[in-house]
């Protein structure tokens, strides 16, 4: 589940407490995403389940 199914859920529930908390996060995180997935992809991680 990533955090926008939670805030999803969240409003679904009428848990508005959790949606703000939840939707501050997300914003805080979002300009964040396009460095994290870099670095994700340049780690040098073997892949799995590929044979060469």
């Amino acid at each position: 589940m990533n955090l926008t199914d939670r805030i999803a859920e969240a409003s679904d529930r009428g848990r508005l407490d959790d949606v703000a908390g939840l939707t501050v996060g997300l914003d805080a995180v979002r300009p964040m995403l396009p460095q994290m997935r870099r670095t994700a992809t340049n780690l040098g991680m073997p892949a799995v389940g590929i044979r060469r």
